[in-house]
């Protein structure tokens, strides 16, 4: 019953600083960052949206959606 509440909300802040870090890369010139701290945009980023989507399958069963054929 706790991960029922807790993943979703881990979820949610992962969409909000995904949201910040997406903002911040929107408004940034793109020679402000060297290349090490563009890979770790990158992999900061890939991370806290592949992360959103594991804890919601983590917290709810998400093979129930997919027909018995699948």
């Amino acid at each position: 019953m706790v991960k029922k509440i807790l993943f979703p909300l881990i979820a949610i802040f992962l969409a909000y600083r995904s949201y910040e870090l997406l903002k911040l890369l929107w408004f940034a010139e793109p020679s402000e960052f060297n290349l090490s701290t563009k890979f770790l945009l990158s992999l900061l980023l890939n991370l806290f949206i592949t992360g959103i989507f594991a804890f919601m399958g983590f917290a709810y069963k998400t093979n129930r959606l997919l027909p018995e054929n699948y």
